[in-house]
C-alpha cells in the first residue's frame, strides 16, 4: 500500500493543482462539461481542518477530483465579487444564501455542494465526509449522464 501511495504521490498533481478558482470555472465549463464539486470551509472550523487534512493526505482522491470533476475549495469570507452561471455575487456568503436558499448562519461546515454541468445544485452535505463517502459521490457522478 505504501508503494502505491508513493507512486501516486510522485506522479499525481497535488491538491492545489486539482482545484480551480471561481474565476477559472466559467472558462473551463465552456471547454468541457463536467460536474462541479465545491468544498466550502471556514478558517476557525475544526472539522474543516480535518476535512482538508483528509483530502491532502490522499493522492488517489486528489487525482480523481482533478480528472473527473471541476473541484473548488473556498471560504465564504475570502470570495468577493464574482459571477458564476450567469449570476453576480458580492461574496461567498451571498452565493451560498442564493444557491441554498437559506441564511449562512444556518449552514454547517465543511459544506459540500455538487452542481451538474448546467450549474444546477444536485447534492449538498453539511459536515465532514470520509474519503470513502467522497469516492462514492464521485462514483455516482461518473455513472450519471449529463
Amino acid at each position: 500500500m505504501f508503494f502505491l501511495w508513493l507512486a501516486v504521490s510522485l506522479f499525481v498533481p497535488n491538491l492545489m493543482n486539482a482545484q480551480l478558482s471561481m474565476l477559472d470555472l466559467s472558462e473551463k465549463m465552456h471547454q468541457e462539461e463536467r460536474y462541479v464539486v465545491m468544498n466550502i470551509s471556514t478558517a476557525d472550523c475544526i472539522y474543516c481542518k480535518m476535512q482538508k487534512k483528509k483530502l491532502e493526505g490522499n493522492p488517489i482522491l486528489q487525482k480523481r477530483l482533478a480528472e473527473e470533476v471541476y473541484f473548488l475549495q473556498w471560504q465564504p469570507r475570502q470570495l468577493l465579487h464574482f459571477s458564476w452561471n450567469g449570476a453576480e455575487y458580492v461574496s461567498g456568503n451571498d452565493f451560498l444564501e442564493k444557491v441554498m436558499q437559506k441564511s449562512t448562519t444556518a449552514v454547517g461546515f465543511p459544506l459540500w455542494l455538487v452542481f451538474d454541468p448546467s450549474g444546477r445544485l444536485i447534492y449538498q452535505n453539511e459536515g465532514l465526509l470520509s474519503e470513502r463517502q467522497i469516492c462514492q459521490v464521485l462514483d455516482l457522478l461518473k455513472k450519471q449522464k449529463y
